[in-house]
């Protein structure tokens, strides 16, 4: 055959020599093209395993242990990616009549990282342990009352003393620590011990080492995933946090490419970074604000003090200086988003009404003020809008350490600036009722409303949706009518991340489901 084509082209004139090899090329061409839209048009792009995900982050990681952890930070962000919650590893639950006892039944050969078997012990270890005083969990609140029991390896029994609205979402978000591994542990001891930074869990990353300078800061946290992890392994293989003592270093080294992706940063800061990203922006169920205290300064027992001072902000001028807009305002005790949110309407920048309010009465205002430098600028604007109404201010800025263990637990301040960090359903008890008010409650403005107890309490205790909604509306109009603190804002979490991070949902919300590199697969 090849023979024959040879003589018949050698018998081609040059001119038909070019027309014949001009046509095959293009029947060639023809034939790739046509093969490729063929293939795309079968096929897929699908997530394919491997890479390496690297995060900057300034800080650093203390207690890597949901026993004894709290809900922000580094800290909560490793755990959500080495262990796991309740939630992910129950494959379904019952509830009795009564709404007091629920009957969880885990998935089959669930396993920790270690390989020794995840089983209903654990769950009852660990909702014991945050119940043990000793322990000083910061979720032991939220657990009084719960009696845990173990039925078999797979199911267990949670009891309540009163049925309790938002009890599904609290075990849910429970992240379940190991028994095998922690309970030989004193739990006064627990904060002295090498798996806070070290853990064992059973989530779709497992710790796989860390790197310390001789002064002991940490400066990379390395994780591998975890190939039994359920439902199905995570897509990229390798996750490393570098941890920086503050932003500049973290933007340089992603400017370096050391790290791919850098989280947390100030609007400002964003536009530094050099090399190409994708920004994520996170809505937080958390806001700031100014907490009256009257018991440490009786002026503010004075509700038209109270207003005068937030009609006094311009807070719109807040969101533009110190977020570029990157922000919202805050007008009550929950933040859009939050089910059950309802809008009051923000009072207005009137420093008209502030000077009737006040009716020339001179004010000498203190206020504590954690070392962030949003919070500092903060406070700073809010210092000039109050004295051109007359006030003298005196800001007290001190490091977050020193603001907890000198203020916040003695509750010795006149006023402080605050985040309050909430859950994604409106129960906003422990800010509000009058039981909250001094350590380790969080109740930062001493509110003390018996119609507020009342509404929050029934808030809790109400199990029809509908009725419970109206409560919590309720609840929000009466706390922003009292103004016993002035809400400010809830910054937007900016997140720089790699051009081919795909998969994305939430800030380590659904990391097994996050990939880096893509494949085509028949559909």
């Amino acid at each position: 055959m090849f023979y024959l084509l040879s003589k018949i082209f050698k018998g081609f004139t040059r001119t038909e020599r070019f027309l014949f090899i001009g046509a095959f090329l293009l029947f060639l061409t023809a034939s790739v093209f046509t093969t490729l839209r063929l293939y795309y048009r079968l096929t897929i792009e699908a997530p394919e395993r491997g890479g390496r995900y690297s995060e900057a982050v300034i800080g650093q990681p203390v207690f890597v242990n949901p026993l004894i952890a709290d809900d922000s930070g580094i800290n909560r962000d490793l755990i959500e990616l080495i262990f796991s919650n309740l939630h992910s590893l129950t494959k379904n639950h019952k509830i009795s009549p009564d709404n007091k006892v629920w009957t969880l039944t885990l998935y089959d050969n669930l396993r920790w990282h270690d390989g020794q078997p995840l089983t209903a012990e654990d769950i009852v270890f660990t909702i014991n342990a945050i119940q043990n005083s000793e322990t000083n969990s910061p979720q032991r609140a939220a657990w009084e009352g719960v009696a845990a029991e173990k039925l078999n390896e797979q199911e267990v029994k949670l009891v309540l003393k009163i049925p309790f609205a938002f009890f599904e979402e609290s075990w849910r978000e429970l992240w379940i620590a190991p028994k095998h591994i922690m309970s030989v542990v004193p739990p006064a001891n627990l904060k002295l011990s090498n798996y806070n930074l070290e853990p064992v869990g059973s989530g779709p990353y497992r710790f796989n080492g860390l790197t310390k300078r001789k002064d002991g800061f940490i400066t990379l946290y390395e994780l591998a995933a975890n190939h039994d992890y359920q439902p199905a392994p995570p897509f990229i293989e390798e996750f490393q946090f570098r941890f920086f003592e503050n932003d500049e270093e973290a933007i340089g080294a992603f400017n370096q490419k050391e790290v791919g992706a850098v989280g947390g940063l100030a609007p400002e800061k964003i536009r530094k970074l050099k090399l190409t990203y994708q920004m994520f922006r996170i809505n937080q169920p958390r806001y700031y604000g100014i907490f009256f205290n009257p018991y440490a300064n009786p002026q503010f027992k004075e509700k038209n003090i109270r207003l005068a001072l937030n009609y006094a902000i311009d807070k719109k001028k807040l969101l533009a200086a110190i977020f570029q807009n990157q922000a919202i305002l805050v007008n009550g005790p929950l933040t859009p988003g939050i089910d059950g949110y309802s809008d009051g309407g923000e009072r207005d920048f009137s420093p008209e009404k502030t000077r009737e309010l006040l009716d020339s009465q001179g004010l000498s205002l203190n206020i504590v003020v954690p070392k962030i430098p949003f919070l500092i600028e903060t406070v700073n604007l809010i210092k000039s809008d109050w004295e051109k109404i007359g006030a003298i201010v005196n800001p007290l800025i001190l490091e977050p350490a020193a603001v907890h263990n000198d203020f916040i637990k003695n509750r010795n301040y006149d006023m402080i600036i605050f985040g309050n960090i909430l859950k994604d359903y409106p129960d906003i008890f422990s800010f509000w009722h009058s039981s909250e008010r001094f350590y380790p409650g969080l109740n930062l403005a001493l509110y003390d409303s018996k119609e507020a107890d009342q509404l929050l309490e029934a808030i809790r205790e109400d199990l029809n949706k509908e009725s419970r909604q109206e409560k919590v509306a309720a609840v929000q109009k009466l706390i922003r009518e009292d103004q016993p603190a002035i809400f400010l804002y809830a910054p937007h979490y900016l997140y720089a991340a790699p051009k081919n991070l795909q998969g994305f949902k939430g800030r380590f919300e659904n990391t097994a489901e996050w990939y880096l590199k893509t494949k085509r697969v028949f559909r």
